[in-house]
């Protein structure tokens, strides 16, 4: 069974930044092996509007951002949570994956410290784009 890989650092994208071509190629590469799934906070259309401007919309089987109902550990149930990832930039959302289950990688390159993430129960954290495609692998 494919592992089933949750993303959420797209309130750190803000309108005109672009995502680094080296993580739409991570994306592109884990699509082919696992189900990726967007569960945010960030409004649905924004975050539609971020993945089809950078070509990776196909690559999702859901987009799920806050105004679709229900907390994050709630969504990442409804869909899964058998060899599941929770890969985010914020503490909060690394707690939700606790909440569901669900493993937890932080990135820090987005909102929250990595002291913060790791507190927040964080499984491990990525540096960089090449730290997280290492962990993904394992």
């Amino acid at each position: 069974m494919k592992s089933i890989l949750y993303f959420d650092f797209f309130g750190t994208i803000y309108d005109g930044t672009r995502i680094p071509p080296s993580m739409i190629d991570v994306i592109r590469e884990l699509s082919k092996s696992s189900t990726l799934v967007i569960v945010s906070s960030a409004g649905t259309s924004y975050i539609r509007a971020i993945v089809e401007r950078e070509g990776i919309a196909n690559h999702f089987l859901h987009i799920m951002g806050g105004d679709t109902g229900g907390s994050k550990s709630d969504k990442m149930i409804a869909v899964g949570v058998t060899d599941a990832v929770m890969i985010t930039d914020t503490a909060g959302d690394i707690r939700e994956a606790k909440k569901a289950g669900v493993r937890a990688i932080g990135v820090t390159w987005g909102s929250d410290a990595a002291e913060d993430l790791l507190v927040a129960g964080a499984d491990a954290l990525a540096s960089d784009v090449k730290d997280l495609a290492g962990l993904l692998a394992k």
